[in-house]
């Protein structure tokens, strides 16, 4: 796979609260930068490839302090084993 990084991760494993367009649900944050970040959530949400271009607010974060901005934009979105990830670039301030 094309590695599409554009800024040094930090690996993660801190429960977020997010919203994707009307839709609020939990996951995962898998990993962040200082331009975005890539969450982890369960395969049964509605949320699929159309959430690509789509504003997410992030609404609660643990352990990753100011590392983590709200709103972002989703950028891509993909599935693997455990469960589906949508990356996304945070917007600038």
């Amino acid at each position: 796979m094309f590695d599409q990084r554009r800024a040094a991760r930090r690996e993660s494993s801190s429960p977020v609260t997010f919203r994707v367009g009307d839709r609020e649900t939990e996951g995962t944050l898998v990993n962040l930068s200082a331009t975005g970040a890539l969450v982890r959530f369960d395969t049964s949400l509605p949320i699929g490839p159309e959430a690509v271009g789509m504003t997410v607010t992030f609404l609660s974060w643990y352990g990753v302090g100011a590392l983590l901005k709200s709103p972002a934009t989703a950028i891509r979105y993909f599935e693997d084993p455990e469960g589906k990830l949508i990356a996304v670039r945070y917007l600038p301030d």
